[in-house]
């Protein structure tokens, strides 16, 4: 029996397997998962969609290695209060 090949490079979930990245999808688990307050932020324009995402667990962000410490320190001002 052949193995499968992959062909997807998308991100992994918190749980293991992997998930959509499109908007709606991600705004569907928000609002399943009751995070009103995040899809609240996103429409205010304070937070992505994909960052109201990794604060409610849902996607993983990739590790910078220390070259984008601004992006990061940027994120975390703008999730304060929201986790």
């Amino acid at each position: 029996m052949q193995k499968p090949t992959v062909t997807s490079r998308r991100p992994r979930s918190s749980g293991g397997g992997l998930v959509s990245t499109s908007v709606e999808h991600l705004q569907k688990r928000l609002r399943d998962l009751g995070r009103d307050d995040l899809l609240e932020a996103i429409a205010q324009g304070r937070i992505s969609t994909y960052h109201a995402a990794e604060i409610a667990e849902i996607v993983r962000r990739r590790p910078t290695k220390g070259i984008r410490d601004n992006a990061a320190k940027r994120l975390a001002y703008a999730a304060r209060g929201l986790k």
